[in-house]
């Protein structure tokens, strides 16, 4: 379960809800009644989940909190009885098919979000500019609600090792692994720690982290490993082109990291003025020096919005 569906589940209040999921899940709640289908994964078994499965919970129901952000492609059956409420998280089928593994899991997401967008009686955007996308794409009306951090409280056990870089993400093309390597093979006297799973079309990512000795791989880590990282490391750099949010984010502003970003919509939503933006390298290079010779205002000013998430996607009325 991701961190985001597992923060709007916790914080339900005097609801009765059956959470159904293709494989059991690691963060259960006593509060809530599960429904299991498959002990392990198989091929297919995703596939005759959401579009067998799933439709049929749905249907019996009639009121579905959609957190997945997309709807099967049966829900096109679906009649004006059965309630939706659903999360929307970007819209990265609308800007670069290369987002995607394959073509099968790009055509799927397209139908199943678009599906849900029109399908649902609310709409939840994670950012204001997921928000603006959605009017964009769909002239559709929704809401949304800004997200605290992952972590929260920070221990600060560990003291900051100077002129090293943090970056924390899935291993793939739209996180701009690449170009964030490429440019750090340009400067000196840095370490770069990069923390994520495998995603898809890593393979030149990988050969270039282990083609220099001050880049490395963590792979994932536990969630201790990973705050000691955010703790230790000076700088968290971030070259993502798209973000429907970018938790990440929200966890570097909340260990008051220095923090360099790609310039583009969603970062400067999210970091404000607490970040310095790079477009190019000669930027990246400026982002360093003005680190290095200015402090920084990380006021923390995250909203904690869960439970109101929470009671917006259970509200049918």
């Amino acid at each position: 379960m991701g961190f985001y569906s597992f923060n709007v589940l916790k914080n339900f209040r005097s609801k009765k809800i059956l959470i159904i999921s293709p494989y059991k899940l690691d963060n259960q709640n006593s509060n809530f009644e599960y429904k299991f289908f498959f002990k392990k994964k198989f091929f297919l078994s995703g596939l005759i989940y959401d579009e067998i499965i799933l439709p049929l919970y749905i249907l019996r129901f009639k009121k579905f909190i959609n957190i997945s952000g997309k709807l099967p492609v049966l829900s096109f059956l679906f009649s004006k009885s059965v309630l939706v409420n659903s999360v929307v998280y970007d819209f990265n089928y609308k800007y670069n098919k290369s987002f995607f593994p394959n073509y099968w899991t790009y055509i799927l997401r397209y139908i199943g979000q678009s599906l849900s967008i029109k399908k649902s009686k609310k709409l939840l955007c994670i950012s204001k500019n997921t928000y603006i996308d959605l009017r964009r794409f769909y002239n559709k009306w929704g809401d949304y609600y800004k997200t605290g951090p992952t972590i929260k409280n920070p221990s600060k056990k560990y003291l900051i090792v100077e002129k090293t870089m943090l970056f924390v993400g899935t291993l793939e093309p739209r996180k701009n692994i690449e170009m964030l390597i490429d440019y750090f093979n340009k400067i000196d006297g840095y370490k770069l720690n990069i923390v994520g799973k495998k995603g898809w079309s890593y393979k030149n990512i990988i050969d270039k982290i282990n083609s220099n000795d001050n880049i490395i791989y963590h792979n994932y880590v536990s969630d201790s490993k990973l705050i000691e990282l955010y703790e230790t490391s000076e700088i968290f750099v971030f070259p993502s082109i798209y973000e429907g949010f970018g938790l990440p984010l929200a966890d570097a502003l909340n260990f008051e990291m220095s923090i360099i970003a790609l310039d583009t919509d969603i970062n400067r939503e999210v970091l404000e003025t607490n970040a310095s933006y790079f477009l190019n390298f000669e930027e990246f290079k400026d982002c360093l020096n003005s680190i290095k010779n200015n402090s920084y205002d990380k006021k923390d000013d995250q909203e904690d919005n869960w439970l109101k998430i929470s009671e917006y996607l259970s509200d049918f009325d």
